[in-house]
């Protein structure tokens, strides 16, 4: 017996499943509620998520959206992180491309190549089936570390902007003063 501990135990990328949904609900409100531009809709997101987690068993004549979850953590139980992505077109072709949706890691499991991982992992998958990969960071937080990740794996190929409205605010903003509220009334 060795005494070696390989430190990458527990952190290979591997295909969510349908005994990961809870956990995969969980990050994916975690990451809403941290990095959010829109209100969350229960039932779009429970569709969505539901649909990528069975992209498998869905019939060949359903044209509907097909994707699939990269997660780290051990099959139905606690999960570190997660990378969302679907097959996707632009407005004006039908060239297919992966879209990234979401990489989130779990605050316990940050500073730990999660989102490296799970970065390697999508860029594995365009080359798998062979269509681009576009994603993105669209986050007020750590924007720029995690610009950096994506300069250092992926080709730039433009930048996005967004104007909010005086009166609108980011849906992350909304949930953390809720948050703050509720905790200052208990």
């Amino acid at each position: 017996m060795s005494n070696v501990v390989d430190i990458n135990i527990g952190s290979a990328v591997r295909f969510g499943e349908p005994a990961d949904e809870a956990e995969i609900r969980m990050l994916l409100m975690l990451g809403h509620a941290e990095n959010s531009i829109f209100k969350y809709d229960l039932n779009k997101a429970a569709f969505i998520i539901r649909r990528l987690l069975f992209t498998p068993w869905l019939s060949p004549a359903d044209p509907g959206l097909r994707g699939c979850f990269g997660v780290i953590g051990p099959k139905g139980g606690h999960l570190h992180a997660l990378a969302m992505m679907a097959v996707s077109s632009q407005w004006y072709s039908h060239a297919p491309y992966l879209e990234e949706f979401i990489v989130y890691v779990h605050p316990e499991y940050r500073n730990r190549n999660h989102a490296a991982r799970l970065l390697e992992w999508m860029i594995e998958r365009s080359d798998q089936i062979g269509i681009p990969l576009l994603t993105g960071v669209l986050s007020q937080t750590r924007m720029e570390a995690k610009c950096r990740l994506y300069k250092r794996k992926l080709t730039p190929v433009g930048q996005f902007f967004m104007h909010m409205p005086p009166t609108a605010r980011w849906e992350s903003e909304v949930v953390l003063s809720s948050l703050i509220s509720s905790s200052v009334a208990a």
